[in-house]
């Protein structure tokens, strides 16, 4: 498969980049192909599942039954090699190390410096990592957490149509199939919630708090926090109280994390002020997680939803909003 000339190439969604020389149409089995450590199978299936009804996808566990019997290494290196269209390889530290990827991971790179890494669209999850140095730039990557499972399959879309893809109208039976589809990866969460979300929530709850801390510590005097039965951030003649709110310990039922910001300041010992601390506003979130087991906090009947790191930052605009005007 020859790259094409250079095209101009219409706008794309917010939050990817096309590459300059699109691919040239051809025949492939697949449109679109996943490689992806196993924590991250969710992810792939939610995309995966928006994407079936229009475009031919490789998503491991569906063709598990396929592959049965025959010889992976060469099955796998076929599909991303030669047999798909697009490749979407959502990368965190450890991909390309355990078995499977690390198949995937040499037919990826092969294709790439034999054809060029066109056809490669990277979604990178672990923010902690650098990605590896052979991976295309970044106008091929792909910000999940700002856009979603949804803004992930629309981009990927585009970019099988840039290949020489053509989507297909939905039949009355694919739409059946993806309702189910939906309808097992909402069971999917929900039971991964209910065996592992109290956990999961204590585990944010204490990130959200190392997250604080980090700010005030790097903030020049200008903020401290206090941790007792909550967390408290202070500055100047305001205090914003963070406090996980948990009525059982095996179920997330009545719970939320409560963000209060008062006017006066507050210790976990006594009230430090010269007249009763007053509350100026309080916001509830419920811990919750996506259809692709990505943690995640919602606030009100809007269904708004943050990244724990979105949090702090939401929790550290309150209080420094407040500060500003009354500076």
């Amino acid at each position: 498969m020859a790259l094409a000339t250079a095209t101009t190439v219409a706008p794309q969604p917010d939050g990817w980049s096309s590459p300059a020389h699109p691919l040239m149409a051809d025949d492939f089995k697949y449109d679109v192909a996943f490689s992806f450590l196993a924590q991250d199978e969710a992810l792939a299936a939610s995309v995966n599942n928006m994407l079936a009804g229009r475009l031919s996808t490789f998503h491991y566990s569906d063709h598990q039954k396929e592959l049965a019997g025959k010889d992976g290494v060469d099955e796998f290196t076929r599909v991303f090699t030669t047999e798909s269209r697009v490749v979407v390889v959502l990368y965190r530290k450890g991909w390309g190390e355990t078995k499977w990827t690390r198949i995937e991971e040499t037919a990826i790179k092969n294709r790439g410096w034999d054809k060029g890494f066109d056809f490669l669209f990277v979604i990178p999850l672990d923010k902690s990592s650098a990605v590896p140095a052979w991976f295309p730039k970044p106008r091929l990557w792909f910000n999940v957490e700002r856009f979603g499972s949804q803004g992930a399959a629309a981009a990927i879309e585009e970019r099988v149509k840039e290949a020489g893809g053509s989507p297909h109208e939905e039949t009355a039976e694919d739409i059946v199939r993806r309702l189910a589809l939906d309808r097992k990866v909402e069971h999917r969460r929900e039971l991964a919630l209910a065996q592992n979300g109290v956990t999961w929530a204590e585990e944010e709850v204490a990130n959200l708090y190392q997250c604080l801390q980090a700010v005030a510590e790097s903030s020049g005097g200008q903020l401290r926090v206090e941790t007792g039965r909550g967390l408290l951030m202070l500055g100047d003649i305001y205090t914003l109280g963070v406090e996980w709110q948990k009525r059982w310990s095996n179920t997330l039922d009545d719970s939320a994390l409560g963000v209060t910001l008062w006017e006066g300041k507050l210790t976990f010992q006594a009230h430090v002020s010269l007249r009763s601390p007053r509350a100026l506003r309080t916001r509830q979130f419920q811990f919750d997680i996506t259809s692709a087991q990505q943690r995640i906090w919602r606030e009100g009947p809007a269904e708004r939803t943050l990244s724990t790191e979105a949090l702090a930052t939401e929790c550290v605009r309150m209080l420094t909003e407040q500060m500003r005007k009354k500076s």
